[in-house]
């Protein structure tokens, strides 16, 4: 919102399912992916990035009257994550999951309705998004270490490099202006915002 009152547009939020945000990218149902989207190298041959706003990672999170405390006490168990997000490269790769069932679901929020409900032991979640369901700390906790770290940053078509660059030079401008550091605070209590840090 902040970045549109800057560029005088009016936003329009469009809730999407993960698996589908190239295709909806792509067709002009959507011009720019702003939640969550994780930079990596097999995704830059697909969209055009803006440089991070946010560094991210990724934890499993089970509830807490399981007590649960290390990963492995999911083996064999079922283990939920969003459909067309990192997660399942990132269990893939740890060993004591190896034989943890890994399952996909398409909207991040019926993860925690099938926690909740028993139908999956943990779910692989990010960690920012997270934050204000870990202020019910009766309810939910962090198993172990983070699984990995990434960086979010808005995403966009090849092609809109007009675009991409001009909403680049705005988030770093509000960052600047200390508009963006506030609602960092405001939301998760820091400043988590890394705009203006070189990579």
């Amino acid at each position: 919102k902040a970045v549109c009152r800057k560029m005088n547009i009016r936003p329009i939020f469009y809730p999407i399912e993960w698996a589908k945000k190239e295709e909806l990218l792509n067709n002009g149902n959507i011009d720019c992916i702003i939640s969550g989207f994780s930079i990596t190298e097999e995704r830059k041959q697909h969209y055009l990035f803006t440089t991070p706003y946010l560094q991210n990672v990724q934890v499993l999170v089970s509830l807490t009257r399981n007590h649960y405390t290390g990963l492995t006490d999911l083996v064999n168990k079922r283990i939920g994550i969003q459909e067309g997000s990192l997660s399942r490269d990132v269990l893939e790769k740890i060993p004591e999951l190896a034989s943890s069932e890994i399952v996909e679901y398409p909207y991040s929020q019926t993860l925690y309705e099938v926690l909740n409900t028993g139908l999956v032991a943990g779910i692989v979640v990010d960690l920012i998004p997270l934050y204000d369901k870990l202020l019910q700390q009766d309810t939910y906790t962090v198993i172990g270490e983070p699984l990995s770290s990434e960086f979010f940053a808005f995403a966009f078509r090849k092609t809109d490099k007009t675009l991409a660059k001009k909403i680049e030079s705005v988030l770093k401008e509000l960052d600047r202006e200390g508009v963006i550091p506030v609602l960092s605070q405001k939301y998760f209590n820091a400043n988590l915002s890394v705009l203006n840090i070189g990579f």
